[in-house]
């Protein structure tokens, strides 16, 4: 027995000398490095008035400070950590507050917090809001798992049972939801519906409508070939092309008129008029509106051309009738005084 006491003190000597060598010492529960006396649970010392350290000597004997120290171990700061601040054993957590009555409690002055609280009659439900000291209240964000579905892959907002991917509920058959469920899987309806989710309205968008790979985009049509592609009627007040070359040059002195026999020629060979579409082209690759309505204007503009053609011939020809007219009428005048001198001369006799 003596053996063992005389070897366990040279032990205990040996590890006190190896401590004091590195300045690591434990005498009095405190571990320091780079110091003799530490006044705390660790404390390390680099030079004179700079220290860190951690303690647990406190009022409160389950708080943890970690912080910076002076020689006199009268400050460590910044950083303090209470367990009174949360509570384990009841599966609550806090912050400023010593026993918090949510899953999560913040509480920055008296009837101010915040809290987060699974605590309800629904078990899968999270309230997150302002609760009083009595945590009595929890307002105004209340999240409940039964309000969607994830098993069916579908999410609701006000409604325990949603029948479509997204369906927000406000009052007895007054319903907003969204769906693919459809035969086309790539479809996507937006609208009202009742509570037996049996109506969508009034929007329906479908993939298949548009081709964003092609940079087209179709309506009511599932091969769109220009940007927008529209398979029946467009109703518009108004609908504004951007044109040029405008054929405004049509009434320069140097245009090309065709002759009235020329375009008479060419409508008995091809029974349309020059450069405007014939019937089968337009059947074929339909019209396009700018291109169209440059050509008619430009078709007016020579009408504009041969009706002044016209109203010269018309109005040399007039010219010409009243010449004439004059002359005819000259021509009755002096009829008339031939007659007049006959009749005088049988009457002489």
């Amino acid at each position: 027995m003596k053996n063992i006491f005389i070897f366990l003190t040279a032990v205990t000597f040996t590890i006190n000398t190896s401590y004091a060598q590195d300045n690591i010492f434990s005498v009095n529960g405190n571990v320091g490095i780079g110091i003799a006396t530490p006044g705390n649970k660790l404390q390390v010392k680099v030079a004179k008035d700079v220290n860190f350290g951690v303690t647990t000597g406190i009022s409160d004997p389950s708080a943890l400070l970690i912080g910076a120290i002076n020689d006199a171990n009268t400050s460590l700061k910044p950083l303090e950590y209470r367990a009174s601040y949360h509570n384990f054993s009841s599966g609550n957590v806090g912050i400023g507050i010593i026993n918090p009555g949510n899953k999560l409690q913040v509480k920055a002055a008296a009837d101010v917090n915040f809290g987060i609280t699974t605590g309800i009659a629904d078990p899968f439900a999270l309230l997150i809001g302002a609760i009083n000291d009595a945590n009595t209240s929890l307002k105004p964000l209340e999240y409940r798992a039964s309000y969607h579905n994830f098993s069916s892959g579908n999410v609701g907002i006000g409604i325990i049972n949603p029948g479509n991917k997204l369906q927000v509920k406000a009052a007895t058959d007054i319903n907003f939801g969204i769906t693919t469920g459809i035969a086309d899987p790539l479809a996507l309806l937006i609208g009202a519906i009742n509570d037996a989710n049996t109506s969508l309205k009034p929007l329906e968008y479908r993939a298949s409508y548009h081709n964003f790979s092609s940079g087209n985009v179709g309506i009511g049509t599932t091969t769109p070939d220009e940007k927008l592609a529209v398979n029946g009627v467009i109703h518009s007040k108004e609908v504004r092309v951007d044109l040029k070359a405008w054929p405004d040059y049509v009434f320069k002195p140097r245009y090309n008129l065709l002759t009235l026999n020329e375009v008479k020629t060419y409508v008995e060979q091809n029974h349309h008029l020059p450069e405007m579409p014939s019937a089968a082209e337009v059947e074929t690759k339909g019209l396009k509106l700018g291109e169209i309505n440059t050509l008619l204007t430009k078709k007016v503009e020579e009408l504009t051309l041969y009706l002044f053609e016209k109203d010269a011939e018309v109005t040399t020809l007039k010219s010409n009738f009243d010449s004439l007219e004059k002359k005819y009428q000259d021509q009755q005048n002096q009829l008339h005084a031939i007659k007049d001198m006959l009749d005088q001369l049988k009457k002489g006799k």
